[in-house]
């Protein structure tokens, strides 16, 4: 069991414990079972580590994902792939900034509803692929015809 000096109070001695936490997020509780996080003997305060904190985060964001009924990383990874598209060349069709397909394919970010709606539009028809990218202006795709 992981254990380390406390960064609240720093004299006890602060232990992993894994419990179930409820997360509010816009008004939305998510139940995260047997979430990790750190509790001092001393002071009683509970804190994550950076560790602690990633993986927390991510098992939210997977509940998250499961509940709103949005695309996993992986399906949205093969959304682009199977259009022949680049990360870069999604976010200019759909006006995103940089480096925000990267988030969503690793799962640190969730896509909006309204993106993800979009993918899947894409994904049924490449024309409307095809449309987005010539209202974006963007040009020379890959993409099959």
């Amino acid at each position: 069991m992981e254990r380390e000096r406390c960064v609240v109070c720093g004299k006890g001695a602060a232990r992993q414990v894994a419990a179930t936490r409820t997360v509010t997020v816009r008004g939305k509780g998510y139940r995260i079972p047997r979430d990790r996080f750190m509790r001092c003997a001393a002071c009683g305060e509970e804190y994550y580590t950076g560790a602690q904190a990633r993986a927390s985060t991510a098992r939210l964001l997977a509940l998250r994902r499961t509940r709103e009924g949005l695309l996993t990383p992986e399906e949205i990874r093969g959304i682009r792939r199977r259009h022949l598209l680049s990360q870069k060349a999604l976010e200019a069709i759909l006006g995103l900034g940089p480096k925000t397909v990267v988030r969503w394919e690793r799962g640190t970010v969730l896509q909006s509803k309204a993106a993800d709606d979009v993918l899947r539009l894409i994904d049924r028809d490449e024309g409307n692929l095809r449309l987005l990218a010539k209202v974006r202006q963007v040009r020379g795709l890959r993409a099959a015809s």
